[in-house]
């Protein structure tokens, strides 16, 4: 087997089970359960945490929360999954390692409706605080020591985290600093003054601008909070998904004393229409759980039960 290959594995198994030895690691972290190589392959076993995010983007349905980043829900919970992504980069950079290449493709993730990104892909990790090079390079030949990349930094990684979020933000920044939408004015995100102020640190930080996981953690926490007060400030519609068959069509029939018909369809939308349009109050317990919780709209006349929009088995509200 190449012994170039060799000492990058020996070395690539030393980084991981020192980072992961850190507390918090596996939180945020994909871990390695176990090294195993035969003679002509090696290999590691992972826990399933999901697919990389790059892949799932390609495979979403139309409903899910990150085709729906304007939506104030989707919009937190993309913050909350950067934020353990900035974490996690915390960690890897406490340890004194860079990851070296960090995108779409090393961020697995189920698209759950809670948060679940990992971070994975430390197969070019470099020791930056090593006390020598040896330590903290894999030992190679010569021909294949003058492939390796010549610059790593911290810096770079986010950098690419910022990239990361942008794209998915489907926004630019400039070297000016400039935040430019890449879709067109009916489809484009508004972001934040604060999200393009965390997008600027990011991608092109001043001199003056302090890039480590604590600092950028409270900024996003300040998105977080920003987009969750404006909640309050945003009038919100919902459609009404009527499932078939419905009892709804009994329950009118006898509201009605039997105006309305049980086959007449078109009579009992125009009927709930109008007897929401007197009046209704939406009432949300207290602390809302949008995967099981459900809503009461109470109105003169009658009180309806609102569950979540099942899109491919996953509860959307917005």
């Amino acid at each position: 087997m190449d012994d170039d290959l060799r000492q990058l594995w020996l070395h690539e198994m030393r980084q991981m089970q020192r980072l992961m030895s850190y507390g918090g690691a596996r939180d945020v972290i994909v871990d390695v359960i176990e090294f195993v190589e035969d003679e002509e392959n090696f290999g590691v076993l992972q826990p399933q945490l999901g697919q990389p995010l790059a892949q799932r983007l390609k495979r979403l349905p139309r409903q899910h929360w990150l085709r729906n980043l304007g939506a104030i829900r989707s919009r937190v919970l993309f913050w909350r999954n950067i934020g353990r992504l900035v974490k996690a980069l915390g960690i890897v950079h406490s340890q004194g390692l860079v990851h070296g290449s960090l995108s779409e493709d090393v961020v697995l993730t189920e698209g759950s409706e809670d948060p679940d990104f990992y971070l994975a892909g430390f197969e070019w990790s470099l020791w930056l605080s090593a006390d020598s090079v040896a330590a903290s390079h894999a030992r190679l030949s010569p021909q294949s020591e003058s492939k390796r990349a010549l610059r790593y930094s911290f810096e770079e990684d986010w950098q690419a985290l910022g990239r990361l979020i942008a794209a998915t933000l489907r926004v630019v920044v400039r070297q000016t600093g400039d935040v430019e939408a890449l879709d067109g004015p009916d489809q484009a995100l508004a972001l934040s003054p604060s999200e393009r102020a965390v997008l600027r640190r990011l991608i092109v930080p001043s001199r003056l601008d302090v890039q480590d996981a604590g600092t950028i953690s409270r900024a996003i926490d300040d998105i977080i909070s920003n987009v969750s007060r404006s909640v309050a400030a945003r009038a919100g519609t919902f459609l009404l998904a009527l499932p078939v068959p419905s009892r709804v069509a009994d329950v009118i029939f006898a509201a009605t004393g039997g105006q309305v018909p049980v086959d007449e369809f078109r009579k009992q939308v125009d009927w709930l229409q109008a007897d929401m349009a007197g009046g209704a109050t939406l009432l949300v317990p207290t602390s809302f759980d949008p995967k099981k919780d459900r809503l009461s709209l109470v109105t003169e006349a009658m009180t309806y039960t609102l569950t979540a929009f099942q899109d491919d088995g996953v509860p959307v509200w917005d």
